[in-house]
This record gives C-alpha cells, structure tokens and sequence, in this order.
C-alpha cells in the first residue's frame, strides 16, 4: 500500500491510497467513521432546570457536543483500573452553571481539567434562559466509539476510485470542457483529469464523436477525504484506523488458528 498526502489541515486531510482494493478501502472508511475511540458525554446529572428545554432534551444537545481531549489522558472505561466505576483516568465531569435572562453556550460547560478535554465549539447555543430561570448540571464525559453510539463518530470519510483519460479525436472540445462541472477536465495533448474528477461521465456524453472521450476509475486506487467531527484531528484518525486494522487482522487470526 502507498499513501500520498494532496492536502492537509487539522480537520481534513485528502490522500491517494495506492495498491489495495475496494474491501480494504471500505474496512478504513469504516474504521475511522465507527472504531476510532473520543470523548463524549454519556450522562447528565441535574440539580436543578427550570428553563424551556426538558432534562431530556438539554441532554441530548450537550452529548452531542464534540470535545477536545488528550488521548494520553483518557483510558476506556473497560479497561480502567476503577472496575467502570469513573475515576480521573476514564471519566471528566463538565459543570454548568447559570442563571437568566441570558443565552446559555457550549463554553459555559467548564471541566475540571480544561487541558484534558474542553469543548471543540465553544460558540454552540444550548438554551437560552428566561429572568429568574436557571439551570445547574454535571455532565459526565467518557470515551466510546460511534459504533455504539454517534456522538462518538470520528469522522465523516469518502473514497472514490483514483481517475483516468483517454481521449481520441475530440470535435467538441470547448463544450467537453466546459460539461465538467468541476472544471477537472483538460483536453490539451493527450488529456487529463485532476483529483477533483468524480467520475459522473457529463464528459463522455457531451464529447463529439461518440467514444472520443472516455473516463474510468483506476482499478485499486482511490482518493480518501476524511473530515474530523470530533476534537481528533483527521491525520490522528487515519493513523489510528491502521492500528486498529492490524489489532482486528491479528485476533481474527488467533480465532481462525483455534479452528484447526
């Protein structure tokens, strides 16, 4: 397999994976949207909330909320000393605090150790709260992965196959280049595509004489884009899919060893 990075930033990353086939290009999407464990809000417990929002309600917003957190930090609760009964090493509590009239945002959630875990969008509206109406809570934040739950959800991941040309002789070469909606397409010399191409075939239709122009995915080469929904940045995300991807190869093969 060989990976090349086309761009990057903390949140996304987009990259040609070489030399594996469509399974295993769909096992890492899989993994990064469903395996990658975060921190998310598993519980709320209420003092008091005498605004418009039902505990119910409230809730369900605040454990959507993605957060920030140190991997280091944060062991899952299963395999935490404490026997899963919440300790500093696999819970953290957020406390909110407050009283109207005012508008109540995701940065008045405080933690107990804000270099730990904080709040990726602070500016997120929860509820807004009426004079003489307040609402005091803490939320209990632990690690999970999205596929028991999706607020944990990594990531939202897309591959496609890697894009090719040929093109022969092209009558209609203004109205070919100007089909793709992507502006992907060139048709100087032999042709060409970026990575943009989508393989929708607008090209193939328009272009003049019919067959002129053909575009076809690259057998076992795609190109990964992989957006962080959660305070991972996505490079993390798909270096952690390896390592659970060779983690689950490996314990299939004991499984399978037991059989014989």
């Amino acid at each position: 397999m060989h990976v090349q990075v086309l761009g990057k930033t903390d949140e996304e990353i987009r990259m040609v994976v070489d030399g594996v086939n469509s399974q295993f290009a769909n096992c890492l999407r899989r993994i990064m949207i469903s395996r990658i464990p975060t921190l998310a809000v598993n519980y709320v417990n209420y003092h008091k909330n005498d605004g418009v929002l039902y505990d119910e309600m409230l809730s369900h917003r605040i454990g959507m909320l993605a957060l920030k957190f140190d991997q280091r930090v944060f062991k899952a609760k299963e395999n935490c000393d404490c026997e899963d009964k919440g300790c500093s090493q696999c819970e953290i509590v957020f406390v909110l605090d407050k009283t109207g009239p005012c508008k109540v945002y995701a940065s008045d959630l405080k933690s107990a150790d804000s270099d730990a875990a904080s709040i990726m969008h602070p500016e997120t509206l929860l509820v807004e709260l009426l004079d003489g109406q307040s609402i005091k809570l803490d939320a209990v934040a632990s690690l999970g992965i999205g596929k028991t739950h999706a607020k944990h959800q990594a990531a939202h991941v897309y591959f496609r196959q890697y894009p090719s040309i040929k093109v022969g002789n092209v009558s209609n070469k203004e109205d070919t280049i100007q089909s793709c909606s992507k502006k992907a397409l060139s048709l100087d010399g032999k042709g060409s595509v970026t990575v943009d191409c989508d393989l929708c075939g607008e090209c193939v239709r328009t272009a003049k004489p019919e067959g002129s122009v053909t575009v076809k995915g690259v057998e076992n080469k795609f190109i990964f884009d992989v957006e962080t929904i959660s305070g991972l940045t996505a490079e993390y995300i798909f270096l952690k899919s390896l390592d659970v991807l060779k983690k689950e190869a490996k314990d299939f093969g004991k499984q399978v060893a037991k059989l014989k």
